[in-house]
């Protein structure tokens, strides 16, 4: 995962990333890519994450939000927590049908 902290007026910037899979060629794998296709158009639902097509195989997570004037290590911990916990769910699902 990776992190980035951008301190602005009154508020931090806090963006998290991560390569969670890669999608195969039609060749590679009709199934699966359609698969993973269906699983990243159910995410679009998600509040906080998102899951994105990168170069036309990479599937990446993201995550920002704006945490107010203190950017404590706390709400630090809170942000990466809200992440983790709402992209785990598809996880195992992503890597079942993601080109290994």
């Amino acid at each position: 995962v990776n992190l980035f902290l951008a301190s602005g007026h009154q508020q931090t910037t806090c963006r998290m990333w991560a390569e969670v899979g890669k999608i195969p060629f039609t060749a590679e794998s009709s199934e699966n890519r359609d698969s993973m296709f269906q699983i990243l158009r159910g995410s679009r639902k998600l509040k906080h994450v998102k899951f994105v097509l990168e170069r036309g195989q990479r599937v990446l997570v993201m995550y920002e939000s704006k945490i107010g004037e203190d950017c404590t290590l706390d709400a630090l911990m809170m942000e990466i927590l809200l992440f983790a916990r709402e992209m785990e769910p598809f996880l195992p699902i992503l890597s079942k049908y993601s080109l290994k």
